[in-house]
Order: C-alpha cells, then sequence, then structure tokens
C-alpha cells in the first residue's frame, strides 16, 4: 500500500530527474522492514502544443509545452531553453511555463523547446498577407440602354 509520495528534486545530469519515495505499510499500518523504494523519474519527452503554426507577419501565437516522465505522467521541469531555427521568419521567446511565437516574415521556421538533452519541436508557417482583391471594373452603360 502506498502510504506517501514525497517529491524532491535531484540534478543528475545531463537530464533533469524527480526523486519519488514512497513507503510500503503492510496490512496493520506499520512499516515493513523493506520501508521504502525509490524510483528515478526522468524527463522522457516534450510535446509543443500547437505542433503546427500557420501565421501572417505580425502576429503572434502562445505554445505550450507538455512534459512527460517515463510513465506518461506530467514531468515538471524548473527551465526550458526556447529557440527558433530561422528567427528571420519567426522568433519565440519563453520559460518553463510556454512561450510566445511571433511571426516575421513570409516562410517555415521549426521552433524548439529543450531540457537535458530531451526536446520538442512545433513547425511555424509564415504566409504573407495578401489583401483582398478589388471587385472587377464594370463596363460602363450608357443612361437608360
Amino acid at each position: 500500500m502506498l502510504n506517501d509520495t514525497k517529491w524532491t528534486f535531484g540534478n543528475a545530469p545531463p537530464k533533469w530527474t524527480w526523486w519519488r519515495t514512497m513507503a510500503i505499510v503492510d496490512a496493520c499500518g506499520a512499516t515493513s522492514a523493506c520501508d521504502s523504494a525509490t524510483e528515478v523519474l526522468r524527463l522522457d519527452e516534450i510535446r509543443l502544443d500547437p505542433a503546427i503554426i500557420q501565421l501572417n507577419p505580425g502576429d503572434a501565437v502562445v505554445v505550450e509545452a507538455i512534459l512527460t516522465d517515463q510513465h506518461g505522467s506530467s514531468f515538471p521541469v524548473p527551465e526550458l531553453t526556447w529557440s527558433s531555427e530561422n528567427g528571420h521568419v519567426a522568433t519565440v521567446t519563453g520559460d518553463a511555463g510556454g512561450a510566445v511565437v511571433t511571426a516575421i516574415a513570409a516562410g517555415a521556421a521549426p521552433v524548439h523547446a529543450s531540457s537535458g538533452g530531451v526536446s520538442g519541436s512545433a513547425l511555424v508557417t509564415v504566409t504573407p498577407h495578401v489583401p483582398p482583391r478589388p471587385p472587377p471594373d464594370l463596363p460602363l452603360r450608357a443612361p437608360g440602354g
């Protein structure tokens, strides 16, 4: 039976690691001879949401980083490094809570979030804003004709 779960931060380069300590309790409620077990949880995946972003120059969108451990559970990381492969197309600024991607000019730019050797990516496509076409010129007609 799981009696207590305690999360403590342990920095084990090159990956951020969280330690989960579990006290094992027998049916009588007393701690057994094997009174604790430790499982090392590690950052396994970073997914960015949205993963595909389409913007016009000057537009911006908030991107969330979803981090999971090797069991698929949420994994808290104190810091993320954000980057854009093409800063002429899109820039990204953020922290562990998420980021803002801003479109600069037409083109494509993958953006990345990384921590401890694990990274996730999103593809930003910036298309130029095309103003609507004016209606075609109508032929002139003579009054009453």
